[in-house]
């Protein structure tokens, strides 16, 4: 670590790409930190980041039939005749739920590494987390990851770790969105039950559209027998959503990081204000979010 000061005329930030630049080929890194004067801390290229390619072959197979389950689960009771799509329920819920929201996640993880080669850095793809459909989560995914964690690479300023983690969240709320409003077109007025439904309680935004659309009638009937694409857009806007908290290793950790800088983020009253944020944002989506009704 070395205590450091600027010559005249001269940029301390175009000085630090310049030594990178050089040491690069030395696997190393050179970090600054504003300070008076500056300082400029000397670190090693991690080694060994990348994960195996089998520990992100068995995460998607896992999430895979995690989200089928969950997806022939949620459509068991309001199944039209013959099926969505295919008569068998697992295709059917293969197609209808599983292929469109890994689909979407990998455009999402294509966009991130673009944005991030943009900047120079090379970050991995992302892959899902498996969740406990058969107990209480009903969307069969948890999230997404990324190994190296992003934030955990070097990154040319905050303005590009910023941007690169907010294209994930957006491009899943955006692409919820609209895969909800296809499902609501493509759901039948009417569709012959042999049970009670599974109603979902759908996003604020697209419930409030959705209801100045459909009105209040149809819409509630709609939800209760909605179309596959309808609960593929429900979970990548909420997953989408709870990315952008601002916890340690999401999207909006990260973005917050960039915003304020890791000493300001880290310190404790920004910590104990995130706390209290993030109690009443957690009690605000899982009392209106994963609220779950039988009729």
């Amino acid at each position: 670590t070395y205590l450091v000061s600027e010559k005249e005329n001269e940029d301390m930030h175009d000085v630090l790409i310049s030594i990178n630049h050089h040491l690069t080929p030395l696997g190393y890194s050179a970090r600054l930190y504003p300070d008076d004067p500056w300082i400029l801390q000397l670190i090693p290229d991690p080694i060994m980041q990348w994960p195996s390619p089998r520990f992100v072959l068995v995460m998607w197979v896992l999430s895979m039939l995690s989200t089928v389950y969950a997806g022939e689960k949620w459509m068991s009771d309001a199944r039209p005749s013959g099926g969505w799509f295919v008569e068998n329920a697992a295709f059917d819920a293969l197609i209808g739920y599983t292929l469109p929201l890994f689909g979407v996640l990998i455009f999402a993880s294509f966009i991130q590494k673009s944005i991030a080669a943009k900047n120079g850095v090379n970050v991995p793809h992302l892959f899902p987390i498996p969740g406990p459909a058969i107990f209480w989560w009903p969307f069969g995914i948890l999230g997404f990851a990324s190994l190296p964690r992003s934030d955990a690479r070097l990154w040319p300023d905050r303005a590009s770790l910023g941007n690169t983690a907010l294209s994930v969240p957006l491009v899943m709320i955006i692409s919820g969105m609209v895969l909800s409003f296809i499902g609501l077109k493509l759901t039948p007025d009417v569709v012959p039950l042999g049970s009670a439904p599974l109603a979902v309680e759908l996003p604020l935004l697209i419930n409030l559209i959705g209801l100045s659309i459909e009105g209040e009638t149809l819409m509630f009937l709609k939800s209760a027998w909605a179309h596959p694409f309808t609960r593929v857009g429900m979970t990548l806007s909420f997953i989408g959503w709870v990315s952008l908290l601002p916890i340690p290793t999401l999207p909006g950790g990260r973005i917050l990081i960039a915003r304020m800088g890791i000493p300001e983020a880290r310190s404790g009253s920004t910590q104990v204000m995130l706390l209290m944020v993030i109690n009443l944002l957690f009690n605000l989506l899982f009392q209106n979010q994963l609220h779950l009704n039988f009729y």
